[in-house]
């Protein structure tokens, strides 16, 4: 009898993940990460700096790992304010010596996050007019920064595009049991038609047999002297015949299993090819999926 109809399952599996991979920044070039000097606005008036613009990251990641490398090694507090980060008295060795107050702000755009970052140390704003050498430190400072931002989100591209990955594999893997279990099935309905098919041959020669005995009893009731003879042997007449008629309503049902598991395996047969289809077109998907997750796994080695 049929047990697996898992082909609705499968659409719904199939559609799931059809479109996984197959759009969003992952297929973008890399981006250049390059630091420009700016002139801007801050809460201590006018002040020279920097920017730099990091591709794919959310404003809340960047803002919290730029609050984190900035207050590294210090035990000074980073505060936000209108807008601004900011730390005072934070101790960067790559830059400088001396205390700096740093000073950000982070804005969100369409396709990119910007940081414009200020650094103050006790001689006033770093700039390349009042300290070359810092100012290049600083340069250095925030790319790198950059660089670790962007790298972050392309890794968490990549994950997702592994996480899409391993959907679509659960996916065939989901297809290709069920196609398993669809022919185990109809192996088994295969096996029930010869086992009714002997079952019907040896139901077949017990109801000759019956007809036999039925006849051969027949023909001695009518020598049979003895009303009470008569009527045992009528009586044992009838039992055989009763034995016939459950024979052939046996028989009858053997036939009718055999027409169900036929039409069973005619149906698991269908679903097979209707899977096989599926199996061709999750392969396709999967191509298309790993040729994403590659593409976003060389965007990763290629931003410097």
């Amino acid at each position: 009898m049929k047990t697996v109809t898992g082909l609705a399952v499968i659409f719904i599996l199939c559609a799931s993940h059809i479109f996984a991979g197959t759009s969003g920044i992952g297929s973008d070039a890399v981006k250049a990460i390059t630091v420009e000097t700016i002139t801007k606005e801050i809460s201590r008036g006018k002040q020279t700096g920097m920017k730099v613009d990091i591709y794919q990251a959310s404003k809340k990641d960047v803002a919290k790992d730029w609050s984190r490398l900035i207050n590294k090694n210090t035990k000074s507090k980073v505060e936000e304010r209108d807008n601004e980060i900011f730390i005072i008295g934070t101790h960067i060795s790559e830059i400088s010596n001396a205390p700096l107050n740093i000073y950000a702000v982070i804005n969100d755009y369409l396709d990119h996050i910007e940081v414009n970052a200020f650094f103050e140390t006790p001689d006033g704003f770093i700039s390349p007019e009042n300290s070359e050498t810092e100012f290049l430190s600083c340069r250095k400072f925030l790319r790198d920064f950059g660089v670790a931002a962007y790298k972050d989100a392309v890794k968490l591209e990549i994950k997702k595009e592994e996480k899409s990955l391993n959907g679509l594999n659960s996916d065939l893997k989901t297809i290709v049991n069920t196609n398993d279990k669809l022919h185990k099935n109809i192996a088994k309905e295969e096996r029930d038609i010869i086992d009714a098919r002997n079952d019907i041959k040896s139901n077949d020669l017990e109801q000759d047999r019956l007809r036999n005995e039925i006849h051969n009893a027949k023909g001695l009731l009518y020598n049979i002297r003895g009303e009470e003879a008569k009527k045992e042997a009528e009586k044992e007449i009838k039992e055989l015949e009763k034995k016939l008629s459950a024979l052939k309503k046996q028989n009858e049902n053997f036939h009718k299993e055999i027409v169900r598991s036929e039409a069973d395996i005619r149906s698991y047969q269908r679903e097979i090819a209707d899977n096989n289809l599926l199996v061709a077109r999750k392969e396709i998907e999967i191509d298309r999926q790993l040729e994403v997750l590659y593409q976003a796994e060389q965007k990763l080695l290629a931003i410097r």
